[in-house]
């Protein structure tokens, strides 16, 4: 294992470089992981200590080498006292992991599609055009934005801080939650859309999917003054920037309990999540650009009774900091409740 140090970060990115296929992977490695890589196999996972858990996301690992890798995990981790929590991770993943005798528990559901062949034609995206030519007409303009200076670096600053400010949950988010356009700039594109006198309206980060030849559009943050259809504009200029640029898949990420797979938790779930989550409305902004494919996600345990560890290891990355700011939304009328923590449905 190599120690949480900055040599730890470089070759987690490393191998992102070559094998990352989850949307989660990039945002996840910072100087607080620690790496497991074991002798004669490729690749490695990059982790996090929480208590008894060891919680990881998707190996970053060629296809091959993933039986073997998590093996290796989960002994070293039963052998340092720890349970091995993996979350989020792709199909792959979980088959692997159901094969070696862990338990899948489904989380939500990611769309792809190929930005080669997007295009917003037809009565499929009528509503999205009409959105998008009102954000126009009002002078919002859309562009990618190479090596931002030390002006528009603030600016993105201080529309995530206002955008963070005023989410359900009531406090920030971390781990694979957390929103900072600063992470690794070297690796992220980042798009933006201005007023006509230059104001940042909103603002779409971008990291690449080595292993899918494709990109996550992480972050969709907008000044919710801005016209409606400005989120869904600087979407639409990075969809269509890679594509021509020959990227065979683009993602906006995953959407918590949604999909098929496990419908029962999930409508158990999605309504008490929802006072701290606008799922309808993530899943709607995510829906109207369309897929050309779908992905389950899914929380891999040693087996059922590790998921209240689970559930505790997850929240403490998420929420580091005092918890009692998410009772908040459980005592606002429905009417009252604070803005979401994703985009707004009509962006």
């Amino acid at each position: 294992m190599t120690p949480p140090t900055q040599p730890a970060v470089r070759r987690a990115l490393e191998h992102h470089a070559r094998y990352a296929r989850n949307p989660s992977s990039l945002v996840a490695i910072d100087d607080r992981i620690e790496l497991f890589e074991t002798p004669g196999v490729t690749g490695s996972i990059p982790y996090r200590v929480v208590g008894r858990a060891w919680v990881a996301g998707e190996p970053l690992a060629p296809a091959d080498a993933l039986p073997d890798l998590l093996r290796a995990f989960l002994v070293q981790a039963r052998r340092a006292g720890r349970t091995a929590i993996l979350a989020p991770v792709g199909p792959a993943v979980r088959t692997v992991a159901v094969h070696l005798g862990l338990l899948a528990v489904h989380l939500g559901e990611a769309s792809y599609l190929d930005p080669r062949h997007w295009a917003p034609r037809g009565n499929r995206y009528a509503r999205l055009r009409n959105d998008m030519n009102r954000a126009a007409r009002q002078g919002v303009r859309v562009r990618e934005v190479h090596g931002p200076d030390a002006e528009l670096r603030a600016a993105l600053r201080t529309l995530a801080r206002r955008w963070l400010a005023g989410r359900r949950a009531g406090t920030g988010l971390d781990w694979i939650f957390q929103l900072d356009p600063a992470q690794h700039p070297g690796l992220k594109r980042t798009f933006v859309a201005t007023a006509p006198d230059g104001t940042l309206l909103a603002f779409v980060s971008a990291s690449p999917l080595p292993g899918r030849r494709g990109w996550y559009l992480e972050d969709v943050v907008r000044d919710e003054r801005s016209p409606r259809g400005t989120a869904a504009s600087v979407v639409a200029h990075a969809l269509q920037t890679f594509g021509a640029e020959g990227a065979s898949s683009v993602t906006l990420g995953g959407v918590p309990l949604t999909g098929h797979a496990g419908r029962l938790h999930l409508r158990f779930l999605r309504p008490v999540v929802a006072r701290w989550y606008h799922v309808d409305g993530l899943q709607h902004f995510k829906a109207q650009f369309g897929a050309d494919d779908r992905e389950d996600e899914w929380l891999i345990v040693p087996s059922v009774t590790a998921l209240p560890l689970a559930a505790w290891a997850v929240l403490r990355l998420a929420v580091p900091g005092p918890l009692w700011p998410l009772a908040q939304p459980l005592w606002t009328p429905p009417g009252q409740t604070r803005r979401t923590l994703s985009p707004s449905p009509v962006s």
